[in-house]
């Protein structure tokens, strides 16, 4: 029985979603059954590839691009299969990982998602789960804990054959396998979020009705990040923007007791560091990679700024 269904949304992803829907369909497609993309209005021909290569595929073309929140409730609604796949178009599936990723949520019924370890194309580590947004985070980040946690994450991958499945906060939002009734438990995804963040509210409002999300190192995931984000002008100031405003709509829906304030205050201590020993460390080393780094933190740390003053 094909009991998995597959939401994709594409936004200017004709770089990328030929090889996703190949790696799904030819690798994985033991249990495949629907497959939806929905289209955020994409300029460039990612529709025609789909439509082209795929004419089994079901196409939803929105007329303009409804944030990635509302677009997965949309994809999510043709979904009839007891469990789906939320995917981002430029991810590539290995042999058999999406099967391990329904082999662990078929082996526990309060299990509502299971995520595996996304990678990089030289088979590195890249982040895959993580804590929600909020103080304990934001001080993990200003006192190099996450980043001590990340490390030993990389050098487990690396050098260790990490088979432990692990129950996480939240799931990477690049790739999830959620159990269907899980999903129509919460009502989805809350679409309030444009893009960023709602992978977090929505493990966020699961653990509160006591489901679980678990991650699965054995299922292996190529991500190239920010694939089809890459296609939007001035990216890096409008994707720090949608992180700020995502982390300050978690904090104030899920922890009405948090200090948006204190919790803003703290990131753009975060941000200000690490500009500050990137800044110094490319001067030291003459590397670019160093300076290219340092700028980003010192853009996000204007942002943050900006919304401190906006809070009370």
């Amino acid at each position: 029985m094909k009991d998995i269904g597959i939401v994709l949304v594409t936004y200017n992803c004709n770089s990328y979603i030929l090889d996703c829907l190949k790696s799904l369909i030819i690798n994985n497609s033991e249990n495949i059954g629907n497959v939806i993309v929905v289209d955020n209005d994409s300029e460039d021909d990612t529709v025609e590839i789909v439509e082209k290569n795929f004419p089994m595929i079901k196409v939803i073309k929105n007329s303009s691009n409804l944030g990635y929140a509302k677009a997965v409730n949309i994809g999510m609604n043709e979904i009839i299969e007891k469990y789906c796949l939320i995917a981002n178009p430029d991810t590539i599936f290995k042999l058999d990982s999406l099967n391990i990723l329904r082999q662990i949520i078929e082996s526990d019924d309060t299990i509502a998602a299971a995520g595996g370890q996304q990678i990089n194309d030289d088979d590195s580590w890249q982040r895959s789960y993580g804590n929600f947004p909020g103080i304990r985070d934001a001080l993990y980040n200003l006192f190099f804990i996450t980043s001590l946690i990340n490390l030993f994450e990389r050098i487990k991958l690396k050098y260790f054959d990490n088979k432990k499945i692990k129950f996480v906060n939240y799931l990477d939002g690049g790739a999830i396998l959620v159990r269907n009734s899980a999903f129509r438990d919460v009502d989805g995804f809350n679409e309030d979020y444009f893009f960023y963040a709602e992978e977090a509210d929505f493990a966020f409002r699961l653990k509160q009705k006591n489901w679980k999300l678990v991650f699965e190192p054995g299922a292996k995931i190529f991500h190239t990040r920010g694939g089809s984000s890459s296609k939007i002008s001035d990216k890096r100031d409008y994707f720090q923007n949608l992180l700020v405003k995502s982390k300050l709509l978690f904090v104030k829906l899920n922890c009405p007791n948090t200090n948006l304030k204190f919790f803003a205050i703290l990131e753009w201590t975060h941000n200000i560091k690490m500009y500050l020993i990137l800044r110094s460390l490319s001067f030291i080393f003459f590397n670019r990679n160093f300076s290219s780094k340092a700028s980003i933190f010192r853009s996000s740390s204007k942002i943050w700024l900006d919304k401190i003053s906006t809070l009370k």
